[in-house]
């Protein structure tokens, strides 16, 4: 009986070994990956980053501090994340390098936007909060022609802690009446993290190379409101019931429908709202400002 028992507690640590969080580490600017990223918890070097980039922790850490020589520090919290694979992105360090001037022949780019691109946001709501997993579907309003994504931006109404982060992917979507589908992913989850309040915050996917698909995309968002962000000396002097996640604004507009999809027990549920009220008048619908800049490509 020992005999059995010991083999199954074996098989069960096979199992589970190697399950964990693969960060896959890259170069803002470039997005080629950095080998030798030391991730560093409590003081003590928990992994290094292979050639692609990729290094594989434990799911029982909570905060991670990323260094290279040729890199900026980073923090990284991965307290609420339930994904497998993360991208991050690290800024390099400037070296002052002898200047040389190069002439470039420059062709004219034309840009449109796509999804709420209202400039101010509601005042009626303190803003959608990224404290769960949601999606906004954006409609490709115009897939006669061919686009890059040039940039994500996301109206940051509130953001009670800086250190607060969260994800952002990318998926093909179908229609906004179908639910964010995992096999049609083209980018993330990326962690990101802004100081941004009162304005636009630009992701910056240009060189992602990611082509508008005919019929939209759906920008699937992961927070939580439960992160423990604070430290003992970032808590001095403020409120600790202050809510951890960032606010995005709703725009006040007129819809036919909800564009947000929520990620609830397992499942992906979307809240519709009649088109029209009791007395028959168009009903204001209010979606979180969300918008891609895609790039018009021949």
């Amino acid at each position: 009986m020992r005999f059995v028992l010991t083999i199954l507690m074996t098989l069960l640590l096979l199992k589970n070994y190697g399950q964990g969080i693969n960060l896959r580490i890259i170069d803002e600017v470039s997005l080629m990956p950095i080998e030798g990223v030391h991730v560093v918890e409590k003081g003590v070097v928990i992994g290094v980053s292979t050639a692609d980039g990729v290094v594989n922790i434990k799911r029982e850490v909570v905060y991670a501090k990323l260094t290279h020589v040729a890199f900026e520090p980073k923090v990284i919290n991965l307290s609420f994340t339930t994904q497998d694979t993360i991208l991050v992105q690290m800024r390099g360090i400037n070296i002052s390098l002898p200047e040389f001037s190069v002439t470039e022949i420059k062709r004219r780019k034309r840009y449109v936007k796509m999804g709420i691109t209202s400039k101010k946001p509601s005042q009626w709501y303190p803003g959608y909060p990224i404290d769960g997993i949601f999606a906004q579907y954006i409609t490709n309003e115009k897939p006669e022609f061919n686009y890059k994504i040039e940039g994500l931006y996301i109206y940051i109404k509130e953001n009670y802690v800086p250190e607060t982060q969260f994800l952002v992917s990318i998926y093909a979507g179908e229609t906004v009446d179908k639910q964010p589908n995992d096999a049609l992913k083209l980018m993330g989850p990326l962690l990101c993290q802004t100081q941004v309040v009162g304005s636009h915050f630009k992701i910056d996917l240009e060189k992602h190379n990611i082509v508008m698909p005919k019929n939209g995309v759906f920008v699937i968002f992961e927070g939580s409101p439960h992160q423990n962000l604070w430290s003992a000396d970032v808590r001095k002097g403020m409120n600790a019931n202050r809510a951890h996640f960032v606010r995005v604004g709703y725009a006040h507009e007129k819809q036919n429908h909800y564009l947000t999809w929520h990620f609830n027990n397992g499942k992906w549920e979307r809240f519709i709202k009649p088109s029209k009220n009791a007395r028959g008048l168009a009903n204001y619908i209010d979606n979180p400002m969300i918008y891609v800049k895609l790039e018009i490509i021949q």
